[in-house]
């Protein structure tokens, strides 16, 4: 077993604090990785920019930069009035939280396919 020790991966608000890698390919990460939350906005929502994204009663777009395997959260401060049609939810439309904030997960399963998790609601 080796392990590496590196600082500011990936995103310069990253910290790693030790990565081991195994001697059968697979790694373990110990330490805190935090990313800065985004907003989206009716014009922008760009996941190249980042994973954990808030907004407030909007229509969210599609965003741009699918790369399947990515995945995130969304944290609203109100109900959002729609999704696009890349988001995919589990009873197969779209229910609109009624605490806040809620957060709700997702997963790019592939471009144009966004499964999202249910909602976890009035979070304080």
């Amino acid at each position: 077993m080796s392990k590496l020790k590196t600082e500011k991966v990936l995103n310069p608000n990253s910290v790693v604090e030790t990565l081991t890698f195994n001697t059968n390919g697979s790694a373990a990460l110990a330490g805190t990785v935090s990313s800065t939350e985004r907003t989206i906005t009716t014009g922008a929502f760009d996941l190249s920019t980042g994973n954990f994204w808030t907004c407030g009663a909007i229509a969210i777009p599609n965003p741009t930069n699918q790369v399947a395997g990515t995945s995130g959260l969304i944290r609203v401060t109100a109900a959002p009035t729609s999704f696009a049609s890349n988001f995919k939810f589990p009873s197969g439309s779209y229910t609109a939280p009624s605490t806040f904030p809620a957060i709700v997960p997702f997963y790019v399963q592939a471009s144009g396919t966004i499964l999202m998790g249910k909602w976890t609601e009035g979070i304080a």
